[in-house]
């Protein structure tokens, strides 16, 4: 595969790596562009890379929903910009009103030379009483933003996709840390 080229779906998860981490989830049409989850405003990876819509995949389960888009910049140097902008859209949301969900610390990795993944926890709001994340290891989800070459991605993981018992959704436990980390690493490996 080329980190330099377009971007196509054999650049991003499959069922395969969703297994691998643990997760059962069927692919399902991405019906709508999917938004980066900002506290600002909403935008998509395209608004932010300016290069045409992306490709998307998207994955649901019993209570797990998976997503993943990606872009091709024109160069590798765009790419890195396009993927610190979104991580900062991101980390914009580690500090927030009491009550409110927040993304936990910024976790980062460079993967080789031309590969990174950063990746942030979501907090549910019941545990935010001070405006930021608390250290706890339960999440309900979180978002990576991945770089290979030219290619950018952002995956983004909820585990409290079903309409059923929103309590039982709040915290996945200590297990989904460790999925987020290791889907955001494979996905990142995969976009080249």
């Amino acid at each position: 595969m080329s980190v330099d080229g377009p971007v196509t779906s054999a650049n991003m998860l499959s069922n395969a790596d969703l297994a691998g981490v643990g997760l059962t989830a069927s692919p399902q049409p991405p019906d709508i562009r999917l938004e980066l989850v900002g506290c600002d405003k909403l935008q998509t990876l395209d608004d932010i890379a300016l290069s045409g819509p992306p490709v998307q995949r998207a994955w649901e389960g019993e209570t797990v929903g998976v997503y993943e888009q990606a872009v091709a910049a024109r160069d590798e140097d765009e790419a890195a910009q396009v993927a610190r902008q979104v991580l900062s859209k991101l980390e914009a949301c580690q500090k927030r009103p009491a009550g409110y969900w927040v993304y936990g610390a910024t976790h980062s990795e460079r993967i080789d030379r031309t590969t990174t993944a950063s990746w942030l926890g979501q907090i549910d709001g019941s545990f935010n009483s001070a405006g930021r994340a608390p250290k706890v290891e339960k999440i309900s989800g979180g978002t990576a933003v991945l770089r290979r070459g030219n290619h950018v991605a952002v995956l983004g993981i909820n585990w409290c996709v079903s309409a059923g018992d929103e309590a039982a959704c709040v915290a996945a436990g200590g297990d989904a840390g460790r999925q987020l980390a290791e889907l955001s690493r494979r996905a990142a490996r995969r976009l080249g």
